[in-house]
């Protein structure tokens, strides 16, 4: 395996804390754990058009990795050649002009947030399973999967045929928090 890492220089190391390379001639079905560092990576898999997402499903090739609160298990197929940055804890809102928990726990395809679409708004409702079972039968294309964030909220994200976002949840940012 080859192996290459790249701490960039001021001002973008602010930011990044490496950009990496990885290329494996022969590649096993083995899978590897990778350990929670509170860092959001984008990866990119420059010898097919998908990455494996385990139990073997296949993903877009292009990833943004939200930072993980536990191990995550991948698959060696996809190290045969990749490219990736890690960003500083922090450091990808400042690229992605969105909130870094948006990312927490969940890996979310690239393409979907390369868009020229630079702002989202946020729903409050009661019952996020409604809501969401209701766009998705509506037709929405899911950007963000239903999920339970770790300040207490039960989110998702679709997106309208124009190409804006909506993000839905039940936090209620009026609301008196503890």
């Amino acid at each position: 395996m080859f192996y290459l890492e790249h701490t960039p220089e001021a001002p973008l190391r602010r930011f990044v804390r490496l950009l990496w390379y990885a290329r494996a001639h022969e590649v096993g079905p083995g899978r590897e754990r990778i350990l929670p560092n509170g860092c959001v990576h984008v990866i990119l898999n420059l010898k097919r058009d998908y990455l494996h997402d385990c139990p073997e499903r296949r993903v877009a090739p292009a990833l943004v990795v939200g930072s993980r609160a536990v191990y995550e298990i991948v698959s060696q197929a996809d190290m045969a050649d990749l490219v990736g940055v890690l960003f500083e804890p922090g450091g990808f809102a400042a690229f992605a002009q969105d909130a870094a928990d948006r990312f927490s726990n969940l890996s979310t395809d690239l393409e979907d947030l390369c868009g020229a679409e630079t702002r989202s708004a946020y729903i409050w409702v009661p019952d996020a399973d409604v809501a969401y079972a209701r766009a998705v039968a509506a037709g929405a294309r899911v950007v963000t999967e239903l999920h339970d964030t770790h300040y207490g909220s039960r989110d998702f994200t679709v997106m309208d045929p124009e190409g804006y976002s909506w993000s839905v949840g039940t936090y209620d940012p009026w609301a008196q928090h503890e």
